[in-house]
């Protein structure tokens, strides 16, 4: 795996990949409240959520860019509304269509790898992100790119020493917290 694209999912999707020393983040707006509500109208989800077309189209354009070979994304529980766990599926469908290796790291677990609490709230995992050392620190532009950082340090780290090193991160990169070999 030489370069990963770490996705937090949602309407305001967070990204963040590793590209030969770089990290590059963002979020991408998958439609708007006025395109969401004209599709309703006409009771386009059903069909296609356009969320589903946008995302698949972001994937495609950041493989292309970034040259990815896969994608890991935040887990999240189907607790809440049916229209929530619709979109939950379509956005996992877009990273299952993608074709790439992929998985994907618990909300719990990334909010203790993050700030040792796996309860924390946006703001601490903003904080936490911002105290960190480079290439990962930043301050993110909102909680979906944060959110999106954790999970590519999370995945580099849980990855081990020979994978992050033979992807070029260097063992600063994490703090020294990259498994030793």
């Amino acid at each position: 795996m030489k370069n990963t694209l770490a996705l937090d999912l949602g309407t305001r999707t967070g990204w963040a990949v590793w590209d030969e020393g770089t990290v590059h983040s963002g979020t991408w707006l998958l439609a708007t409240e006025r395109e969401l509500r004209q599709q309703r109208k006409t009771r386009g989800e059903r069909r296609c959520d356009m969320r589903f077309v946008s995302l698949s189209e972001h994937i495609r354009d950041a493989v292309n860019q970034y040259s990815v070979e896969s994608i890991v994304f935040e887990d999240v529980l189907f607790l809440s509304s049916q229209a929530q766990s619709q979109l939950w599926s379509s956005l996992r469908a877009a990273v299952w269509a993608s074709g790439l290796a992929h998985g994907c790291v618990h909300t719990g677990v990334l909010k203790k790898y993050a700030t040792g609490k796996g309860n924390a709230d946006k703001a601490q995992m903003m904080a936490a992100l911002a105290a960190l050392s480079h290439p990962w620190g930043r301050v993110a532009q909102d909680d979906n790119e944060a959110d999106a950082l954790w999970v590519l340090r999370w995945f580099y780290e849980e990855a081990g020493t020979k994978t992050a090193r033979a992807n070029g991160v260097p063992a600063t990169a994490v703090a020294g917290q990259i498994k030793s070999d």
